[in-house]
């Protein structure tokens, strides 16, 4: 079993990167998503990145605070949901390729959530 640590380090460093491809190439993933406009790629990557630091700044922490790891596991849930809305509901707008990336990633955030709520 990972310890909590190591999850939110590894949590924190995935998204922080994500955040940071999501900031540098945005037009490239638009395309890729078969978009038209890279605004929700920005929004996203600095969503990303923000949250990203807050979680490695809690895995850094001494005691990693309760209220703290509620809110990451919370956030990370609802980002799961939230995907899955957007598969539903914009398949007809997004490319095969974008959703599966979407997919991925909800799989993946939804792994981070899990082992961190082992530790609530």
């Amino acid at each position: 079993m990972m310890n909590l640590k190591n999850v939110l380090l590894i949590n924190g460093t995935s998204t922080t990167l994500a955040g940071a491809v999501l900031l540098i190439i945005p037009q490239t993933l638009s395309n890729l998503f078969g978009l038209s406009g890279d605004g929700y790629f920005i929004a996203v990557g600095l969503f990303f990145a923000v949250f990203g630091l807050f979680v490695l700044a809690q895995a850094f922490k001494t005691d990693v605070n309760k209220r703290g790891l509620r809110f990451i596991t919370i956030v990370d849930w609802l980002w799961v949901l939230l995907s899955v809305v957007i598969i539903i509901s914009s398949h007809a707008l997004i490319s095969v390729t974008g959703l599966l990336i979407v997919g991925v990633i909800a799989c993946w955030v939804a792994l981070m959530a899990f082992l961190e709520g082992r530790h609530i």
